[in-house]
């Protein structure tokens, strides 16, 4: 585990107004949904596209290109999507989105990264709330399993994005 790593994504994810502005000038908008998309109020990412957007992490090699997440671990090593997420933060896991798939279901493989990462891992409500990401890292920095996690209630309604204004 690499634990600077995630405790500046934590405070990143609990400081909403220290994101960077995305390319545009426009607030960078939360959603586990989705690593990163565009819309008209702005930029729109998931935790680890958070990460790829702060100067701090992307100085050690996390970046975004083409909607994507990648991880330069070393000049000729570069990982993508899932398998960069899991390398840059030193979590195991597969290499299938933190899941298992079975021909009847889908199920949330009990890894810490797919526990942290993957939006299936979380109730609906907490997909676009950054502090619902925190609270896991900090559970797994402070030695903590998936296994004794209790989730927090919902919080209050955040507002979607006004494509109007």
């Amino acid at each position: 585990m690499h634990r600077e790593r995630l405790e500046r994504l934590a405070e990143l994810l609990e400081h909403p107004d220290r994101w960077p502005a995305d390319h545009g000038d426009r607030p960078v908008r939360f959603d586990l949904d989705t690593w990163v998309r565009e819309e008209p109020c702005g930029t729109v990412c998931c935790a680890a596209g958070l990460a790829a957007l702060d100067p701090a992490l992307q100085a050690q090699g996390l970046y975004l290109a083409d909607r994507t997440v990648w991880f330069a671990e070393t000049p000729t090593t570069l990982h993508y999507n899932w398998e960069a997420v899991q390398r840059f933060f030193g979590l195991d896991g597969p290499d299938d989105y933190g899941c298992i798939h079975t021909s009847e279901s889908r199920f949330i493989q009990p890894t810490a990264a797919g526990w942290v990462f993957y939006d299936g891992a979380y109730p609906p409500h907490a997909r676009r709330d950054p502090r619902a990401v925190a609270a896991r890292i900090r559970w797994l920095l402070a030695g903590n399993t998936p296994d004794n996690w209790v989730e927090p209630p919902a919080p209050a309604e955040t507002k979607p994005c006004d494509a109007t204004a």
